[in-house]
């Protein structure tokens, strides 16, 4: 392949446009019992008893009492459980499911469960909240002096809601026993190693006796980042107790009220302004985690991290916290914690611009970060950061500057005008050190006698273009057609584990591993041999290491003509 910009047709284009493409609800239903969840009708409750309707031969009922290992689902402080433990913390926490061969008749059984419950205060107001799962406070420079010298002092309140990811295919998956002991999970995800460590742990088997495969997934953003591992442990529990394939795929509705989404989020900024600049920033932060934690430890540290946005400010204090309250459990979604923070600086800086008489492109350019200036947590921006230079093409292209002062001005009609500019940073791989230290990333790439190479990597395809992508990079460095290479959707028993499908990773950590073999590969190269290559991440010389406790060090990955 000559260029690896040359636009080509996707590789899974024929099969998804033809209808010929298999998601988890297009399998055959023959043995195969369908799974409904009985849940919670309210936020905060004892379960009493489960009354439950008699149910025909060949139909079941499972919860917590079955759970051959431990009901916690992996995740990061593994508080979520497979089955409620006798308590449920929010509306819409999984009982218990039930199993049958007939949709409607499991349907049927479900609604006549009879749930009797103790119930019990909710905490609903997140900014109230007294438990906090994950909390921050970090900062550099002298703030109180800051503060005391300001001309003018702002201070301002900003929060958001919940955001739904709407891919357009719900949440699903099944659970296979298969004749050898071993447990088959597929469905639609966006992290096989994930599900297979979940799964793994709530059967109390070794890793050999789970393997999982990605089927084609109808999209994720963020949203099949965790929940389908707790599905996966709901189906695989059940399969195991029935000896026999089960299936959940979750209505539209279900799937809305019941899966992850952004986190909302309340954000006090007070910034201290001396001589029309910036000199010092206090931030309090706060995220509504939900009732249990998923991946929010992470989105907070995003969050905290980015809520300078693309400004340095010498003076800093940023506290942050993920809290616990008796709804939906919030997880990841596209931006991971740094868009909420970034509404609120931007929107903070357009503010202060606004009452300076500056107008905002002016203002907001006068604090940039550049190449060697200090992050947040005292890291360092190596390479060249071109938000000027960007800046101004944007402001040629569409004319920003004067739009903005004609449409400041005062508009009558039912139609009126507006535009506003965004600056921000973008975090490409894991928080920290854990590309490193945790994730540790391996891809393998597999040439066959014929010459075809195939690549080996637990990356999911959500609609991004992995199945197109990773080839183009092989294939442009093997300097082979790009028919020639090919990716699969990724099966634990087959594929090392080279992380998540998350945090714009795929591309720029496994995507490098990948170029990485491809050429080693081609100085190996023997025609008409079976040969096999690998490779692992290790991290960038000029990395500072990153202290999470403490919050100081390198905390993102950097690319080279831009800000990362």
């Amino acid at each position: 392949m000559d260029k690896i910009s040359k636009s080509v047709v996707k590789k899974d284009h024929a099969p998804k446009m033809s209808g010929r493409s298999i998601f988890v609800a297009d399998y055959s239903s023959d043995g195969v019992l369908c799974g409904k969840i009985l849940r919670s009708k309210y936020a905060h409750a004892t379960v009493v008893n489960v009354h439950l309707p008699k149910l025909p031969e060949g139909y079941y009922y499972v919860d917590a009492k079955d759970v051959p290992g431990d009901n916690n689902v992996d995740i990061v402080l593994d508080d979520t459980p497979v089955f409620c433990r006798g308590e449920v913390h929010y509306i819409g926490e999984a009982i218990a499911m039930l199993c049958g061969p007939d949709e409607k008749t499991v349907c049927k059984l479900t609604e006549q469960c009879e749930v009797e419950y103790e119930l019990l205060e909710p905490e609903l107001d997140f900014k109230c909240a007294k438990e906090t799962f994950f909390e921050f406070d970090f900062g550099h420079g002298d703030v109180e002096s800051a503060f005391a010298g300001a001309n003018r002092v702002y201070d301002e309140e900003f929060e958001t809601g919940y955001q739904e990811q709407a891919y357009l295919e719900t949440q699903g998956m099944m659970a296979e026993p298969e004749k050898d002991g071993r447990m088959y999970v597929h469905g639609s995800a966006q992290n096989a190693y994930y599900i297979h460590n979940a799964v793994k742990r709530v059967l109390g088997c070794e890793a050999d006796q789970v393997h999982v495969l990605q089927d084609v997934t109808g999209g994720g953003f963020g949203g099949k980042e965790d929940y389908p591992s707790i599905l996966s442990c709901q189906v695989a529990v059940a399969a195991y107790k029935c000896k026999q394939p089960v299936r959940c795929v979750l209505e539209r509705r279900e799937d809305m009220e019941c899966s992850t989404k952004r986190h909302p989020s309340w954000c006090r900024y007070r910034v201290a302004v001396k001589d029309g600049r910036v000199t010092g920033i206090d931030a309090d932060i706060i995220f509504n985690a939900g009732a249990y934690s998923t991946v929010s430890g992470l989105v907070i540290q995003r969050g905290v991290f980015m809520a300078l946005g693309v400004y340095n400010i010498p003076n800093v204090h940023i506290r942050g916290r993920a809290v616990k309250t008796n709804t939906t459990p919030c997880g990841a979604y596209r931006g991971f914690g740094a868009p909420q923070v970034y509404f609120a600086v931007e929107t903070m800086m357009n503010h202060i611009a606004a009452d300076m008489g500056i107008d905002d492109l002016s203002f907001k350019g006068k604090h940039l970060v550049k190449q060697g200036d200090m992050t947040s947590t005292c890291g360092k921006y190596h390479f060249e950061v071109p938000l000027p230079a960007m800046i101004e093409k944007m402001d040629i292209a569409c004319d920003y500057r004067k739009k903005r002062t004609e449409y400041e001005k005062m508009q009558r009609g039912r139609y009126r005008r507006g535009t506003g500019l965004s600056l921000c940073t973008h975090g490409i791989g894991l928080n920290g050190s854990a590309e490193a230290e945790q994730t540790k990333a391996e891809v393998r790439l597999h040439k066959y006698k014929d010459g075809m190479v195939e690549i080996l990597a637990a990356n999911g395809e959500i609609g991004q273009g992995l199945r197109t992508t990773f080839p183009k990079i092989v294939a442009k460095e093997l300097n082979v057609p790009l028919e020639n290479v090919f990716f699969e959707h990724p099966d634990t028993a087959r594929v090392p584990d080279s992380g998540p499908t998350a945090g714009s990773r795929s591309i720029m950590i496994v995507g490098e591993l990948l170029r990485r073999a491809a050429a080693r590969l081609k100085q190996q190269w023997r025609d008409g041999e079976d040969q096999e290559v690998e490779e692992h991440y290790r991290n960038p010389d000029y990395l500072i290491h990153l202290m999470i406790r403490h919050l100081r060090g390198m905390h993102i990955r950097l690319m080279r003509g831009r800000s990362a």
